[in-house]
């Protein structure tokens, strides 16, 4: 099967490298999905059967500065992959967000709530899902919460740099999330191709709600580090550019239901991480 991701070197885009033998990953380098005539020339050449579109602007204070590239990577460039689905008979699947929710439902949301974004970055995310749904019927959009692994920047690998290097991060104790592990998510994706589910929407994250805080502890703890390297801090002290949803984490209804979910809960998902890549 042909396999073609976008955002060829972000995190997920390796982690679907590593479980997806073969796939095509092509970085923003060889084609900016930004640009319409590079997706069809991309396209043409390659004539994938499956697209997945990793490729977004996901530095959510960046999006506050930058609405219009925001909304272009992440909402219009999405819709053009979806309007040449039609022309080119490729299957697209797009990686979307838990801040496409505002975080007031206090319980982790499903599918079929309804989405209500707080940020330029949540906005943006919705716009690609709402362009995708208006274009096509053959799409899977996923969305993810807190992604963290073995490639580039994230939570977990920065926090362990700066515990390292003796600092005492602050992290807040009253955001609650899904962080989730790529090679895990990319597992998840590789089962949805195989088995072929109904198309539409669907949430795949490690199991589980834990607050940035205690997540944090919990990496310090899997790392042999002291948990207590990490100050516990409200959001109202640590202010940001771009407000973030309190209570975002999903919950993955759709692939339970029909069997098909594979994803760990979260505090193993990150031990294994651990054990294995020692970041």
């Amino acid at each position: 099967m042909r396999i073609l991701v976008t955002g060829g070197q972000g995190q997920l885009a390796w982690a679907l490298g590593k479980i997806l033998k073969g796939a095509l990953l092509l970085p923003r380098q060889e084609l900016d999905i930004s640009d319409m005539e590079a997706l069809e020339n991309a396209l043409e050449k390659h004539r994938p059967e499956i697209v997945i579109n990793t490729a977004a602007l996901t530095d959510v204070d960046r999006c506050e500065d930058e609405p219009e590239r925001a909304f272009m990577v992440n909402g219009i460039a999405p819709g053009w992959l979806g309007e040449l689905a039609h022309r080119f008979g490729f299957i697209l699947i797009q990686i979307s967000t838990d801040y496409v929710f505002g975080g007031e439902k206090g319980e982790p949301y499903t599918e079929e709530d309804c989405p209500s974004p707080i940020s330029v970055y949540g906005n943006s995310k919705l716009v690609g899902e709402n362009l995708i749904k208006a274009s096509m019927d053959s799409f899977y959009i996923i969305r993810t919460s807190g992604l963290y692994g073995p490639r580039r920047k994230n939570f977990v690998k920065l926090l362990l740099e700066r515990v390292r290097k003796g600092e005492k991060p602050v992290v807040v104790k009253d955001r609650f999330s899904s962080p989730t592990y790529t090679l895990e998510l990319a597992r998840q994706i590789k089962v949805i191709i195989e088995k072929s589910p109904p198309f539409g929407i669907y949430h795949a994250v490690n199991h589980g709600s834990p607050s940035w805080y205690d997540f944090a502890r919990k990496v310090l703890e899997y790392s042999g580090l002291s948990p207590d390297a990490v100050q516990p801090v409200s959001s109202e002290d640590f202010p940001q550019r771009a407000r973030r949803p309190a209570f975002s984490a999903l919950k993955n209804e759709r692939l339970k239901e029909l069997g098909l979910d594979v994803m760990s809960d979260w505090a193993g998902a990150l031990r294994s991480f651990i054990e294995e890549y020692k970041p």
